[in-house]
């Protein structure tokens, strides 16, 4: 039995740490409580990144904006309300795509998303509408100015999806979860529920992996774990390393 009042580690770790190729990075100041707080209002923000050949004259965001919008509403769906009466209503607050280009090429989205549990429907915000195909052939308006935006107030969940593979060699394995949580003090952490929840989050992103590849037959295997904290600001850190069909 591991002791999950200190820091630690099991299973089949990378040898030289963290490859940070592909994955999901996590982050919650903390998780959103389901279930939720009626009328209190949660922001959800998903960002996609993904290496490119060549950004010059991209036009392949549509692909990338429908990722993020599918993972904000398989965490919207998993939301619930406290009472049968209320339900949950989201809207787009914030959102962007565009190319970036540093030591290599990458195209990107993000996506901010409010909920809420609430009966007054008649009092929610319009939000911004979905772009078209049409507008996905180009980056958007301001992305940095969106990017911004989007983190005012900054969200209580952020998902960072990434692929940095070469895109000729699209093989990485294993695939990482880092999850981050904010705790009042990292002294005395009980790491263990922070373990749980890293590990039900690599469950559902296993499986969302494998929807967004029709050819992949089977979900991924969590081979690895360890955990941690860190400070400025207070995090408790696990990285789940999951292995299985390349995507």
């Amino acid at each position: 039995m591991p002791n999950y009042l200190r820091p630690g580690s099991d299973g089949a770790l990378p040898a030289n740490g963290p490859d940070w190729s592909k994955g999901l990075v996590y982050t919650a100041r903390p998780a959103i409580p389901s279930p939720m707080i009626e009328g209190h209002e949660y922001r959800i923000k998903c960002a996609f990144k993904r290496r490119i050949m060549e950004s010059r004259d991209f036009t392949g965001y549509e692909e990338l904006y429908a990722r993020v919008t599918r993972l904000a509403e398989v965490r919207v769906s998993q939301l619930r309300c406290a009472e049968e009466s209320p339900s949950v209503h989201s809207w787009i607050v914030s959102q962007g795509w565009m190319c970036t280009e540093a030591l290599y090429n990458f195209a990107a989205a993000f996506l901010t998303t409010a909920v809420i549990s609430t009966d007054s429907v008649h009092h929610m915000p319009k939000g911004e509408e979905p772009p078209t195909s049409a507008d996905l052939l180009k980056p958007s308006k301001n992305p940095r100015e969106a990017a911004l935006r989007s983190d005012n107030p900054p969200a209580d969940e952020i998902y960072n999806e990434f692929d940095f593979r070469d895109p000729s060699t699209p093989i990485s394995d294993p695939i990482i979860l880092s999850y981050g949580e904010r705790v009042e003090n990292c002294a005395g952490i009980d790491f263990q529920p922070f373990v749980k929840s890293a590990e039900e989050l690599a469950r559902t992103y296993s499986d969302f992996l494998c929807n967004e590849s029709p050819a992949s037959s089977s979900a991924f295997e969590l081979i690895g774990r360890e955990w941690y904290s860190v400070t400025r600001p207070d995090l408790a850190v696990v990285h789940v390393y999951l292995s299985g069909n390349p995507i």
